[in-house]
């Protein structure tokens, strides 16, 4: 008796995932969700960093549980974030942040950083 492999396929529900904060978007569908963040911490320094549940990073960055760099300079506040559709194009939109002048970060982030996402020259 040969065991037959389950094949792969793609349901409905897969396909229906909205992200946090659309009409319909719940907490649950946020953490399928990669983000791209921004905090302005002690000293009017900016942190730009990937989560997968930004809300909750912040608060280990707050508590001093989070990177090196924000138990050092404690962040004041969230100045932006965006979804990100994958842990890869979030680790290359933040190496892409991390690349520009601190006044041009500060513009995106009043912008709002969907426009530097949609804008990338850095995306494959």
């Amino acid at each position: 008796m040969t065991r037959q492999r389950p094949t792969l396929r793609t349901t409905s529900i897969a396909k229906g995932i909205k992200r946090y904060g659309e009409i319909g978007g719940t907490l649950e569908d946020s953490l399928k969700t990669w983000w791209l963040y921004v905090l302005e911490c002690q000293g009017g320094v900016l942190y730009t960093g990937i989560a997968k549940d930004v809300d909750a990073r912040f608060e280990a960055h707050v508590n001093g549980t989070g990177a090196i760099f924000t138990r050092l300079n404690r962040p004041v506040r969230m100045l932006s974030k965006a979804p990100m559709a994958t842990k890869g194009e979030a680790l290359r939109a933040e190496y892409a942040l991390k690349q520009v002048s601190r006044a041009d970060k500060l513009r995106w982030c009043a912008s709002g950083l969907e426009c530097f996402v949609k804008n990338a020259s850095w995306k494959i």
